[in-house]
């Protein structure tokens, strides 16, 4: 049996849609109104971070330019995807259950997310004194995420409407929770590494408790889009609800990446505030001692 045409959708979805247009409609306005926020976030991060970049080897620089320009390509589909719902097929209902711009999601966001992943996991690998299992382990998640994506898109595609949805839940699933393992052994290891090495010293450990402070700010965010997007497909996997979190998840993790990159001014500046006090500290303890 071949793909329904928009047509044959049309008869299927008016009935089902417009029972509820406010459930059904409104997360398509949604995505692409906080497209546009977030898409502002990272521009305004990449333009601080402008400054930064010939401090960085060319693969860090090389590794935002193609992040931001794939989110740059994921806002025009996705205002794209908007446009022809709402304004070429206004009043018809077709193409809110075709799959002709919701399968390239899957593609666009997993190639954008392996990509930030991968820099996550390389300073996770480095605090772990470069083990290598641990690198695999967390590669492994990501390409596995990565190809359930891909896996997602050829099915969709080939079943052409979004009412088979059920008929993917398996590479979905692979998709959506490896994704989630992946990032919270990142967050994890990061995490442990910070609080197992606190030195005593106000100082070094006021710096320890900004750079875990930063890697929430970071990693929480995109963890969390990934985890509410594994929740709300396994709760009602055909819902329109995770239209906003799929347009957006790419967004997060650029934005996620970017602000690490610039967190590392306000680290060096307090490095060197908590360098001065701690020195202070230390002299005031000789002087006591000396007055004994």
């Amino acid at each position: 049996m071949g793909a329904p045409t928009l047509a044959e959708l049309d008869v299927i979805a008016a009935p089902i849609l417009s029972a509820d247009k406010s459930l059904n409609l409104g997360p398509f306005i949604i995505a692409m109104g906080l497209d546009a926020v977030l898409a502002g976030i990272l521009f305004m991060q990449c333009g601080a971070y402008k400054s930064l970049a010939p401090q960085d080897p060319n693969w860090i620089r090389y590794m935002v330019l193609y992040v931001l320009l794939m989110n740059v390509a994921i806002t025009m589909y996705t205002w794209a995807w908007i446009y022809d719902l709402f304004v070429f097929n206004f009043g018809n209902y077709g193409l809110f259950l075709s799959v002709k711009y919701l399968s390239w999601f899957y593609v666009l966001d997993s190639a954008t997310v392996i990509v930030v992943q991968g820099f996550f996991a390389i300073r996770a690998w480095r605090l772990v004194n470069k083990s290598y299992p641990v690198l695999l382990i967390i590669g492994a998640f990501a390409l596995t995420a990565f190809g359930g994506g891909i896996a997602v898109k050829v099915m969709f595609t080939g079943f052409g409407s979004t009412l088979r949805a059920g008929d993917v839940k398996v590479p979905a699933y692979i998709w959506l929770f490896c994704t989630v393992v992946a990032d919270l052994t990142i967050t994890i290891i990061i995490l442990f590494f910070i609080v197992k090495n606190r030195t005593g010293w106000s100082g070094t450990d006021n710096i320890l408790t900004r750079l875990a402070r930063m890697t929430f700010e970071s990693q929480l965010p995109p963890t969390l889009i990934a985890i509410g997007l594994a929740i709300e497909y396994t709760i009602k996997y055909d819902s329109f609800v995770a239209i906003p979190f799929i347009c957006v998840q790419a967004k997060f993790y650029g934005i996620s990446l970017v602000h690490t990159l610039n967190g590392r001014v306000h680290l060096k500046r307090g490095n060197t505030s908590g360098g001065e006090n701690s020195s202070a500290q230390h002299s005031s303890k000789i002087s006591r001692t000396q007055q004994k």
